[in-house]
Formats: C-alpha cells, sequence, structure tokens
C-alpha cells in the first residue's frame, strides 16, 4: 500500500505542474498545492478533502481520498480538481473585498425575507457563497474542458450519498450546473416544480456571461434565495412526513408505543438537523461541494495586507453589528468580537480628525537665512552669539555665522 500511494502522489505531482504550467503559463503568482493521501480511517477517504486556506501564504490542499484503480482516471482528476481551486482564485471571488460582499448579500437575503426561519446564517452562508461560487468556476472550466469537468463531476456525485434521497435545497447547485451544461448529470430528476425552479436560476446565471464580474453578487444574491425557499420547502415536507408518522404510530398496541418513543426520539433529532440547511456533506442526505470545510468554507484569497485592505473597505459600507456579522460568517479567527467593534469604530473614525496640509505661497524673498563666515572674509562680520547657537564647537568656514543673510535663490 505504501508503495501506490508513493505512485499516486507522484502522478498527483506530475498532473498540477502540468495544469500550472501549461495551461496558466506559471502566471498565477501562487504556490503548487500540497497533496496529501488519506488513509482508510479518515473521516474524509471516500471523498476526500480539497480547500483552500491562508497561511503565511494562499494555498491550495488537494488531500485525496478513496483512489480510483486507474492511473489515467486518477490524473484526469487530479487535472481538474487543481483547475477547480486556481479558478476560485482566478476568477471568484476575485478578492476579498467581492468574497466579504457575497457573505453580506446572502446574509442581507437571510435577514430581509428569511429570518422567520431561525437558522445559524452566519455558520450557512459560507457554504451557500461557495455552491454559488462553485457553479462559477465549474461551468468556466466545463466550458474548457467539458469531458474532463463532466466526467469528475459525475463521479463525485456518486461518490457521495445517494443523491435521489437528498433533499431539493441540497441538490440545487448540482441540478443548476446540470442546466447551464445541458448535460446530464445523471441524477435523473423527475420534480417537474424543481426542475422549473433550477432551469430560471440557470438563465439568470447566463447573464452578461457566467464569469461577468459586475453581476457576480446579483447572481449569489438568486442563489441564495432560491436555496432558502427550497428550503423552506424542504422543511414543510420534512414536518408533513413527521406528522403522518405520528398519526401512524398512535394506533399501535402497548409494544409499538414503546417502540414509538424511541422513534420519536430519533425523529426529534431529525427535526432538529432541518432547523440548520445541511453543510459540507456532513449529513448523511447531502451530496458535499468538491471544498472541503477548512476555515468554515470561507475564502480568503490573500495575504494579510490585503486582507486588512479589504476589512477597511467593508467597514466603510455596514455598520458595526453586520461588519461583526460578516467576519463571523467569512472565517476570520484572529479578530475577537471587541476587536471587530473595536476595528470597525477606528475605521470609521479614520476621517474625524482633520490632517491639513498646506504650502506657504509667500514671496521667494521672504526664504532667508544666515550666510557662513569663511576665511578671507572681515573678523569683525562674525556673529559670535549666532556661531555658537549653530554648533557649540567654532569650526572656522563651517559653523561660523556672520551677520548677513542670504535670500533663497531657487523658486519654491
Amino acid at each position: 500500500m505504501p508503495a501506490n500511494i508513493e505512485i499516486y502522489r507522484d502522478i498527483a505531482i506530475r498532473a498540477v505542474e502540468s495544469v500550472f504550467e501549461s495551461e496558466y503559463h506559471n502566471t498565477l503568482g501562487i504556490p503548487m498545492p500540497q497533496i496529501k493521501i488519506l488513509l482508510p480511517d479518515d473521516a474524509d477517504y471516500i471523498t476526500g478533502q480539497y480547500y483552500i486556506m491562508i497561511d503565511d501564504t494562499w494555498q491550495i490542499h488537494l488531500n485525496f481520498g478513496k483512489l480510483p484503480i486507474s492511473f489515467k482516471e486518477f490524473e484526469d482528476e487530479v487535472k481538474v480538481l487543481t483547475r477547480h481551486e486556481i479558478e476560485h482564485y482566478m476568477c471568484c471571488p476575485f478578492d476579498v473585498i467581492t468574497h466579504l460582499r457575497m457573505l453580506k448579500c446572502i446574509i442581507d437575503v437571510y435577514k430581509k425575507e428569511f429570518s422567520h426561519l431561525d437558522i445559524d446564517i452566519q455558520h450557512a452562508c459560507g457554504s451557500i457563497s461557495n455552491q454559488a461560487a462553485d457553479i462559477i468556476v465549474d461551468t468556466k472550466n466545463y466550458l474548457r474542458n467539458p469531458q474532463d469537468t463532466l466526467v469528475s463531476e459525475i463521479n463525485w456525485i456518486k461518490k457521495g450519498a445517494n443523491i435521489k434521497s437528498c433533499p431539493r435545497h441540497n441538490k440545487l447547485m448540482f441540478l443548476t450546473k446540470e442546466a447551464l451544461w445541458n448535460e446530464s448529470l445523471e441524477i435523473n430528476e423527475t420534480d417537474q416544480e424543481l426542475l422549473t425552479i433550477v432551469y430560471e436560476l440557470a438563465e439568470k446565471f447566463k447573464v452578461n456571461g457566467i464569469e461577468d464580474r459586475s453581476s457576480f453578487l446579483s447572481k449569489t444574491e438568486e442563489y441564495a434565495r432560491t436555496f432558502l425557499k427550497l428550503y423552506i420547502k424542504d422543511r414543510v415536507s420534512s414536518n408533513n412526513t413527521k406528522q403522518d408518522n405520528q398519526s401512524q404510530q398512535d394506533g399501535q398496541s402497548q409494544q409499538g408505543n414503546q417502540f414509538q418513543q424511541g422513534n420519536q426520539s430519533q425523529q426529534g433529532g431529525q427535526s432538529q438537523q432541518a432547523n440548520t440547511p445541511q453543510q459540507n456533506g456532513q449529513n448523511h442526505n447531502n451530496v458535499k461541494p468538491k471544498d472541503g470545510d477548512k476555515n468554515g468554507s470561507a475564502f480568503i484569497f490573500a495575504d494579510l495586507d490585503n486582507i486588512k485592505e479589504a476589512l477597511t473597505a467593508l467597514a466603510e459600507e455596514t455598520n458595526v453589528e453586520e461588519f461583526s456579522d460578516i467576519l463571523s460568517a467569512s472565517g476570520i479567527k484572529f479578530l475577537s468580537e471587541s476587536e471587530k467593534h473595536k476595528l470597525w469604530f477606528s475605521i470609521q473614525s479614520a476621517n474625524i480628525i482633520p490632517i491639513e496640509e498646506y504650502a506657504n505661497t509667500g514671496n521667494k524673498e521672504k526664504y532667508t537665512f544666515p550666510s557662513t563666515w569663511r576665511f578671507g572674509d572681515p573678523i569683525g562680520s562674525i556673529d559670535i552669539m549666532l556661531s555658537f547657537m549653530t554648533s557649540p564647537k567654532i569650526l572656522p568656514g563651517i559653523t561660523t555665522k556672520n551677520g548677513s543673510w542670504q535670500h533663497v535663490t531657487h523658486e519654491v
């Protein structure tokens, strides 16, 4: 097994280098991905875990799960995943401030239209924004490398849960890709109401082209709105199913009632799970996006200086509560709540104290200074007090001053 792992690792390195060199011509300015082969006892062994994070620099991590038998299949998959993560850097969310604005879009949609759901939107919106970005990223890659991208997407879906049993809001990302690509991802969805919703959303993603930066935030907003509407439908369906099961159980015998108590406990747990949109494949009824859960599914694509610039811009666009909520949703861990508030107030007050700049506009004759006494000048012209004020040590021709004043000879 260790020998095979080394073979796979070598193949992965060569595949990544090929993408960097031949497709992006080494112009990215980012380091090569860190590659790790997961062992069977790892929680992500089946699907692997691929993510981007910031440490000392922007970094892609490709942690491969269960490996295919075919080396060629593995090589093609590595290339697809590498393109996927690079395109997160290249095309969306384009920069840190755009990512923070994406999160703000989702939080605003939730607070204005869906706050009655009472879900942890700070935790959920990182995943929702990631899904919207994945639609952009994978569609761009599909247009460039259709066959490899299509095969990879189908294989990824098969690696996850049985997608037919997934709630509708967790199918939305994959069905939207299917509609945009006009290709089957072998989901075989039959819910015509859901398909109509998906096709309408796909048309909105096509506006101005899939990579259009000016409409990216509006597409993120539309995706969040559609996702949360489907979540409501799924929760209602779940509650109706629970009530039907309860009605059936009410007519059972005492032995059945004892079983019912355990069943109600299990259903109560499922109902509690349904109060928050399922995240990143942690639930057995969910197929997760390719990107893993590091840093709360947040994508911060810059060094710390660029993050600080983005925080300054964000603070100027938000109130203190919004600012704090967005930073929490983004996965920025190096600031406490009090520090976030302090940062917001410090940025707001930066323009309160004016710094006045002025230049003297007087005539150049007003700019004068004492001239230096040099050897050969009359001894009586030395200004002894002025010379001592210039330097306690008298150095003839250097610190010695005379009583005449010299005008500035250049323009001011």
